[in-house]
């Protein structure tokens, strides 16, 4: 997987305009546990597509643009600031944020340019901001997608670019959490009837 988890995936297409756009996420892609920068520990990792409604490609399809982003968690994190934009509030602590509470919900995002080795541009996103109070998510045009990693249904592998692809069959499992030692309730006692 590329080091430049910040960019759209193909050199040959032409980069969403810069500037603010409103945008709607229309992509949860789960790639499992990918490596940390630098050799660093494995992460949970998940590739997000938003759909630019208002922002038109020379053939009228909105514009898509992706990210990757680890879980972490934090006032800092960059996982936390995407649900503070896409819910419009901080999630609380201990509060679970599914991806069914997050795919179809807008924002904002910056979108800048940057020139690749290769010469061509792309777009990034820069920065995520909530939508304004009480204004509506922007309706989009893309069919709303969840991939998950441990389920891995084949009907959503097949639709996923090839970069997605690749990166899922890089993936490693996630951890399997501790079994609880909490004491079992016996239930073999003889109830009166």
């Amino acid at each position: 997987m590329s080091r430049d988890r910040y960019t759209t995936k193909a050199s040959t297409h032409e980069p969403p305009p810069e500037g603010t756009h409103k945008a709607v996420l229309v992509q949860f892609v789960e790639l499992g546990m990918q490596p940390g920068y630098n050799g660093g520990a494995d992460e949970d990792t998940v590739y997000l597509t938003f759909e630019l409604p208002n922002a038109k490609k020379a053939n009228g399809d909105a514009f898509l643009v992706g990210r990757h982003y680890t879980i972490k968690f934090g006032s800092k994190a960059n996982w936390t600031k995407l649900q503070k934009a896409l819910l419009g509030r901080t999630p609380d602590v201990g509060e679970v944020v599914t991806p069914d509470d997050l795919l179809g919900e807008g924002c904002q995002l910056v979108i800048v340019h940057s020139k690749r080795d290769d010469g061509s541009m792309v777009g990034k996103i820069e920065s995520l901001i909530p939508l304004t109070h009480g204004e509506e998510a922007p309706k989009a045009s893309n069919n709303l997608v969840f991939f998950d990693f441990e389920q891995k249904p084949q009907i959503v592998i097949d639709a996923l670019p090839d970069f997605l692809k690749d990166a899922i069959a890089k993936g490693k499992p996630y951890p399997v959490m501790a079994a609880t030692t909490a004491p079992v309730a016996d239930f073999d006692d003889d109830i009166p009837m």
